[in-house]
């Protein structure tokens, strides 16, 4: 593994102090300076490349063999080897304004080559044509988290490497420097300078289209990612399949994301929000996994006390994007890091809650610095934002001095440094933590050796328990039971054999898949089983739940609990949807008369629980107390359903249709509605057999409809606003 020493120094060994003239020639002295400045080049792109390799960002090169890191290299050689074999080949040739001219692209490539090292380091990204524009086109909105070329040893590097460079293309006019020019202006020395570079030309574009791409782009090099677009079609899936995981891509079907049949009832109106963001934790490593592993205890007994908790997915396994997309409800851009902060007043939860007078604040013991992720918060409407710095100097006034990169800093409790009690004088308000134990390399007071793997349980166990603690002071506070508590990862974590895979390059379901939990003290949420949920649909669902409207949101996301749009075919009873009220009950036969019996001795062919037959149902609710629906059913008068056997799934070309109807309107539904709930609906039928004429029941007429009215009302109430206890009647 190459070490991070300063790159200006990479290419002095290439220096050496002779006594006799130089070349006496002009060709001669540009062809050896053009061939030394092009090796400083090469020397001081791998030291570059080297730097960033060594950085203390890429942890997971710390188990990096040497064919790992020699993977790394074959863009960069490629692009020096091309521009040593236009040199050699044309430009040598051609005069002082040829080797003006490679002396210009060797000092192009070297900027490029040490500000994308640079990029890596500082954002994890390569550097892109898209960045090149940002920076020059959006300066303003880049501000501090973005200072790209900060540091003073940065700057000395660099200045440093160019002199080192232009030092080189200069040595042959240097006194003294005759003596490495004259060996290697040897004819054997200068054949396999000249033909090497061309020979090798051939094997490093093979390399570079076949050997897989690595974690954050760190293979890349700007000028060949630029010239050779078609490389990106090798890092995509099959680059990624390639990273180790102990979960594999399963892939998702549209049935997986269907909303459920209820509606949104503003089970949480008014309340406060709390959004625990819980760092680089996959579903499989909570309570909620197969492995059946407690490592969040809290969030289990949430769901035992009425909460829900659904699988989520990110749409990509990298904070800055799954932290936008959760907040906002849309879909983050795929590609740079810092488009979402571009916007300067993003839409999202935070700005429609601050809208409605709600207190909005971010606390974390994160710096936010990474990838903009403060700038991006301030402009979703996030009005207080306390990172790590604002903590660390509130721990310092109580007394308890934080080092800055310490598993003090690290620690979720750092959250608890914050004054709370703004919270019970600031409501309703919306406050998201934004924990860091759980992080790699997963450190907190406390913390003990193991594996990547074991050192990720306890600090899950970790967060888990600093989210009681949390839990506590809302109590004290009293907000506790007025609060809609939204808990969730931003994105997975995955191991293999113990040791930790970096996530945002590969495509698996340990880094995407993580656990949505929803609750609401004194609510219960479970009821109709949740689809699997989007971290887009997160902000639609909070507000789908505090009762606020969603419709002309700029939302991509849906409310779980919406189901304004249901549809579902096969093999199923009408009464299940149809001409039944559901304050009754289907046990194991129809004795209570759960189905609008009338109907169903007019159309025989109409089914109730458990009988049942092929069809096809839509039902959509333009608004909360409003549904559409319409079902169309396979439809056979001479089938017996009381002797036809359970697997008769045939269909008769002679039998006909059920065609059917229905508007329903919900009457005070909304919870802590004053008045007593009520259900009415209004339908209409139509059945394609034929049937005995009611005029002349001796003739048979091709049709039987009708329409039916139903309704249900609450007339008493034992309890108060938004109590079940009562009596119904039709």
């Amino acid at each position: 593994m190459a070490t991070s020493t300063s790159p200006s120094l990479a290419a002095g060994a290439l220096v050496s102090i002779a006594s006799a003239p130089p070349p006496s020639t002009a060709p001669e002295r540009r062809r050896i300076a053009g061939g030394l400045g092009l090796l400083a080049l090469l020397a001081l792109m791998l030291a570059w490349k080297s730097y960033c390799l060594a950085s203390s960002n890429f942890r997971v090169q710390e188990s990096w063999s040497v064919a790992d890191y020699l993977a790394t290299l074959p863009q960069d050689l490629l692009a020096w080897c091309a521009l040593f074999a236009v040199w050699d080949a044309w430009l040598r040739k051609r005069g002082r304004v040829a080797f003006a001219a490679t002396i210009a692209v060797a000092c192009a490539m070297l900027v490029l080559q040490m500000i994308d090292e640079r990029m890596k380091v500082r954002f994890l990204h390569p550097l892109s044509s898209d960045w090149i524009r940002f920076a020059f086109t959006e300066i303003d909105t880049i501000g501090p988290d973005y200072a790209i070329f900060t540091g003073q040893t940065y700057w000395l590097g660099a200045l440093g490497s160019l002199a080192c460079l232009l030092a080189m293309f200069a040595a042959p006019w240097m006194p003294g420097a005759s003596g490495a020019v004259e060996r290697l202006d040897r004819p054997g020395t200068r054949w396999r300078l000249t033909r090497a570079p061309a020979l090798a030309l051939l094997p490093l574009c093979v390399a570079v289209f076949v050997l897989p791409a690595k974690p954050y782009g760190l293979q890349q090099n700007f000028v060949v990612d630029l010239l050779l677009p078609l490389r990106a079609r090798h890092a995509g899936l099959s680059g990624h399949a390639r990273m180790p995981s102990e979960q594999p891509v399963r892939l998702s079907s549209a049935a997986d994301f269907g909303c459920t049949s209820r509606p949104g009832v503003a089970a949480a109106k008014g309340r406060n929000v709390v959004l625990y963001i819980i760092e680089s934790t996959a579903f499989e490593q909570t309570s909620f996994g197969a492995a059946g592993d407690d490592t969040t205890p809290l969030l289990r007994e949430m769901c035992e006390q009425g909460g829900v908790c659904v699988p989520c997915y990110a749409q990509i396994a990298n904070s800055a994007k799954a932290t936008f997309g959760l907040f906002s409800g849309l879909y983050a851009s795929q590609t740079m890091e810092v488009l979402e902060c571009e916007i300067a007043r993003a839409p999202g939860l935070p700005r429609v809650l601050a809208q409605r007078g709600y207190f909005t604040v971010a606390v974390t013991p994160q710096h936010l610095y990474y990838q903009g992720q403060r700038t991006m918060f301030s402009r979703l409407g996030l009005s207080q934002i306390v990172t790590s710095f604002e903590l660390q100097g509130l721990a310092l006034e109580h007394g308890r001095a934080v080092g800055d990169n310490s598993a003090e800093a690290d620690d979720d409790r750092l959250m608890l440094e914050w004054d709370h009690s703004q919270l019970a004088a600031h409501q309703p308000f919306l406050i998201a933590y934004y924990t860091q134990s759980a992080h790699y390399a997963y450190h907190y007071v406390g913390w003990t050796p193991g594996t990547d793997e074991e050192r990720h349980r306890r600090a899950l166990l970790h967060t888990d328990a600093v989210l009681r603690e949390i839990i506590a002071e809302h109590k004290r506070l009293g907000v506790y039971d007025n609060t809609l508590y939204v808990i969730l990862a931003d994105h997975g974590e995955d191991f293999a054999g113990g040791r930790f895979v970096a996530r945002n390059s590969s495509l698996t379901e340990n880094g995407h898949k993580v656990a949505l939990v929803l609750f609401a003290p004194g609510v219960d949420l479970r009821g109709a089983p949740l689809p699997t949920a989007r971290q887009i649909d997160v902000a639609p669902t909070i507000l789908d739940l505090l009762g606020l409207p969603v419709d002309g949101l700029p939302l991509q996301g849906r409310s779980l609990f919406d189901g304004r749009v249901d549809v579902k075919a096969g093999r199923f009873s009408t009464g299940d949807d149809f001409l039944t009220s559901p304050i009754d009950f289907s046990f194991v036969n129809e004795a209570l008369n759960p189905i609008l019996l009338a109907v169903q001795q007019n159309v025989p062919s109409v089914t109730a629980y458990p009988n049942a037959t092929w069809g096809g149902r839509f039902i959509t609710r333009p608004a909360p107390a409003l549904s559409l629906s319409a079902g169309v059913f396979y439809s056979d008068p001479g089938l017996n359903l009381l002797t036809a056997n359970g697997t008769e799934f045939g269909i008769s070309s002679s039998a006909g249709y059920f065609v059917i109807g229905e508007v329903g309107y919900l009457v005070n539904a909304e919870k802590d509605a004053p008045g007593m709930p009520g259900r009415y609906r209004v339908g209409a039928y139509h059945d394609s057999n034929q049937y005995a004429s009611l005029r002349n029941p001796g003739r048979q007429q091709t049709g039987n409809q009708g329409v039916y009215v139903m309704g249900e009302q609450m007339v008493f109430r034992e309890g108060g606003p938004g109590s079940a206890t009562g009596w119904k009647g039709p």
